[in-house]
């Protein structure tokens, strides 16, 4: 089941909303911000007791 998630670009500092499947539990996965094109390293972890997604960026070098 994918979910919507606000994430912030740590290069334009402007927000965007991505998916996450969270039937595949903890990953992590590089995406372009969708405003700058740049590349964001995107860290997901699943909160067990309720299932909601939380994503950590970081710049991809």
């Amino acid at each position: 089941m994918e979910l919507p998630v606000e994430v912030q670009c740590p290069f334009c500092g402007e927000w965007f909303t991505t998916f996450v499947d969270v039937s595949t539990g903890a990953q992590s996965y590089t995406e372009d911000c969708q405003v700058c094109c740049r590349a964001i390293d995107m860290v997901v972890s699943i909160n067990p007791r309720t299932g909601a997604p939380r994503i950590a960026t970081r710049r991809a070098y």
